[in-house]
């Protein structure tokens, strides 16, 4: 049988989560089972809960850090990740999708154990009924965001309500209380893409 020499790529995690914070700062979420929390831009274990404020007393945001590795098929255990630094790798191009729906999702119930919800389990918010009044009322969906290269961060990257495709566009109202949701975070890359 014939070695297949190419590689299978994926991106970890597969799911990111992130938290809002009212601070401009952010740290990113654990990246391992068990894990730390990690300062940023050094990306070292927090040894404090400090971590979780700036010197302001503002609550930094939780950033999810997205890694893609490579490995040949059956050779998991020998992935690698892919930069730019990587030989032969050119360019690198993220796409970014983030949404909040927890408002049109599931009521939250504490759940013994690891069942999954029954199908008969009640809706937040259940007077809205109509599928897309749900969509457009109930989810924050400022539509995807694509970035590529080193060290890109900025305006143009960030899941407001300003940058969002029409098909996509859903913000609650400006007036909420006790703060106006104009973003649901950014994207940006390190110096390795």
């Amino acid at each position: 049988m014939a070695m297949n020499n190419s590689y299978i790529y994926k991106i970890y995690p597969s799911i990111g989560i992130a938290r809002v914070g009212t601070s401009e700062e952010f740290y990113l979420g654990p990246e391992t089972s068990a894990g730390m929390p990690l300062t940023w831009p050094e990306a070292v274990p927090a040894t404090s809960e400090d971590i979780f404020r700036d010197q302001n007393g503002d609550m930094r945001r939780q950033a999810a850090r997205f890694k893609i590795y490579r490995y040949k098929e059956g050779c998991e255990h020998e992935a690698e990740e892919v930069t730019l630094n990587t030989p032969g790798v050119h360019k690198i191009e993220w796409t970014v999708h983030v949404a909040n729906k927890k408002s049109s999702w599931y009521e939250y119930q504490t759940n013994p154990g690891e069942l999954p919800y029954s199908p008969n389990h009640p809706l937040r918010n259940p007077s809205i009924i109509e599928a897309e009044v749900r969509q457009k009322t109930l989810i924050t969906d400022p539509g995807k965001r694509q970035i590529s290269g080193r060290s890109q961060h900025g305006q143009q990257y960030t899941f407001s309500k300003a940058g969002a495709a029409d098909q996509y566009c859903s913000f609650p109202p400006e007036n909420i209380k006790p703060f106006t949701i104009e973003t649901l975070g950014e994207c940006q890359t390190d110096d390795h893409g």
